[in-house]
């Protein structure tokens, strides 16, 4: 268990950046972006701050996803 807070602990600031890059890409506010996704604002805003990650199920939410770009 030690092993996965370590790394969860490095990981998390760049999943945030991450996340932040490819909103601001994308030139949508947090709001938008999480409407897009099927979250709330604050789950984005935490995840942009590094006080939370996304869930390993977030992957499943890929049918929020348009196959060519997000709609802004």
């Amino acid at each position: 268990m030690a092993f996965y807070q370590e790394h969860s602990a490095i990981e998390q600031p760049a999943i945030g950046q991450l996340i932040r890059k490819l909103r601001q890409r994308l030139k949508l506010t947090q709001e938008k972006f999480a409407v897009q996704i099927g979250v709330t604002f604050p789950t984005i805003n935490q995840w942009e701050n590094g006080q939370a990650t996304p869930s390993p199920l977030a992957p499943m939410q890929r049918k929020y996803f348009p196959t060519k770009e997000l709609k802004a």
